[in-house]
C-alpha cells in the first residue's frame, strides 16, 4: 500500500512538474505575442510621427517661401516708390508714403493668412495622428487580449490533460 502512494506521489509530481513546464511555455508565447504587439504600435507610432514632422516641415517651407516672396515684393515696390519719390517734390513723398503703408498692410494680411492656414494644418495633422495612434491602441490591446485568451486556453487544456489522468 505504501509502494502505490510512493508511485501515485510521483506520478503527481511528474504531473505537477510537466503542468508547469507547459504553463511556463505558454506564459512565454503569450509574452512574446505581447512584446510582437508591442513592437508593431512602437514601429506604427513612430511611422504616424514621421509623417507629422514631414507635414509639418513641408508646412513651415512652404510659410517661409510665401514670406519671403511676400517681403521680396514690397522690397520691390518699396524701391519703386522710392524712385518715384526721388524724382517728385513734395506732393508727391506724401503719396509714396501712403502707398508704401497700404503695401505694408497688404503684406500684413497676406502673413497672418498664411499663418492661419499653418494653423489649420497642423491641427488636422495632430487629429489625423490622434486617430491613427488610438486605432494602434486599440489594435494592440486586441492582439494582448486573444494573446491572454489563448494562453488561458493552453492552460485549462495541461490542467485536463494531467489532472484528469
Amino acid at each position: 500500500m505504501s509502494e502505490g502512494k510512493k508511485d501515485l506521489g510521483k506520478d503527481m509530481e511528474k504531473a505537477v512538474k510537466e503542468a508547469a513546464e507547459e504553463s511556463k511555455k505558454a506564459a512565454e508565447k503569450v509574452a512574446e505575442k505581447g512584446q510582437k504587439a508591442a513592437e508593431k504600435v512602437a514601429e506604427k507610432g513612430q511611422k504616424a510621427a514621421e509623417k507629422i514632422a514631414e507635414k509639418g516641415q513641408k508646412a513651415a517651407e512652404k510659410v517661409a517661401k510665401e514670406g519671403k516672396n511676400a517681403l521680396e515684393a514690397f522690397a520691390e515696390e518699396g524701391q519703386k516708390a522710392s524712385a518715384k519719390a526721388m524724382n517728385k517734390l513734395g506732393d508727391m513723398a506724401e503719396n509714396v508714403k501712403d502707398s508704401a503703408s497700404d503695401m505694408a498692410s497688404a503684406a500684413g494680411e497676406n502673413l497672418q493668412s498664411a499663418a492661419e492656414k499653418i494653423v489649420d494644418k497642423v491641427r488636422d495633422i495632430s487629429g489625423d495622428a490622434g486617430d491613427k495612434l488610438s486605432s494602434f491602441a486599440k489594435k494592440a490591446r486586441e492582439e494582448v487580449q486573444d494573446a491572454v485568451e489563448d494562453a488561458g486556453k493552453m492552460l485549462n487544456d495541461v490542467k485536463k490533460k494531467h489532472l484528469t489522468k
